[in-house]
C-alpha cells in the first residue's frame, strides 16, 4: 500500500483538513489534492500528523479496507504506528505475508500429521503407562502420518489440477 492509495480512502472533509494540517492550499481536483498530500507526507513523522486530523473510527474503517492485522483491536497509536509501517513498506499485511510463503498447503499438513503423532504419543504413554506400548504406538504412528500426509497431497493436487 502507498500513501497515495491510503489517502484516495479520504472522504472530502477529512482531505480539506489534511490539506490545512501540512499547509497545502485546498485547490484543484481531487486527484491532484491526493497527489500533493503523498508527496508532502514522506516521513513517518509527516505521515503521522496526516493521520491524526482523522478520526479514530474512521482510522479503523480504512485500515481494516486494506486489512490491517488487529485494526479493530489496536490501540489508535498503535493502528497509526501499524499504518505508517505499512505505507513506508516496513510491515506486509497478514494476507500478504501468507501469500509470499512458499509451499504453505505442505506445511500445514506436515503440522497436522506431527500434531496427531504427538496425540497418539500422549495418550498412548498415559493409557498403558509402559515403554512397549510407547513405542508400539510410535512404530504405528510415524508410518501413518506420513501415509495420510502423502494421501492428503496427491488430494491436493488433483483438486489443484481439476480446479486450473
Amino acid at each position: 500500500m502507498t500513501l497515495e492509495d491510503f489517502i484516495s480512502r479520504f472522504n472530502s472533509t477529512e482531505l480539506h483538513d489534511a490539506l490545512n494540517i501540512q499547509g497545502l492550499p485546498n485547490v484543484g481536483t481531487h486527484d491532484d489534492k491526493i497527489i500533493k498530500l503523498a508527496a508532502s507526507g514522506s516521513t513517518k513523522t509527516e505521515i503521522a500528523s496526516l493521520l491524526a486530523g482523522l478520526e479514530e473510527y474512521r482510522l479503523r474503517e480504512i485500515s481494516l479496507d486494506f486489512e490491517v492485522a488487529g485494526a479493530a483491536k489496536l490501540s489508535r497509536k498503535g493502528l497509526t504506528t501499524r499504518v505508517i509501517q505499512i505505507v513506508v513498506g516496513e510491515y506486509k499485511p497478514f494476507r500478504q505475508g501468507l501469500s509470499e510463503i512458499k509451499n504453505l498447503k505442505t506445511l500445514v499438513l506436515l503440522s497436522a500429521a506431527a500434531s496427531v503423532t504427538m496425540i497418539i504419543f500422549v495418550a498412548t504413554a498415559f493409557l498403558f503407562s509402559s515403554a512397549v506400548a510407547f513405542l508400539s504406538a510410535i512404530a504405528f504412528a510415524i508410518p501413518t502420518s506420513f501415509y495420510l500426509y502423502g494421501n492428503i497431497k496427491a488430494r491436493l493436487q488433483k483438486n489443484g489440477q481439476n480446479s486450473s
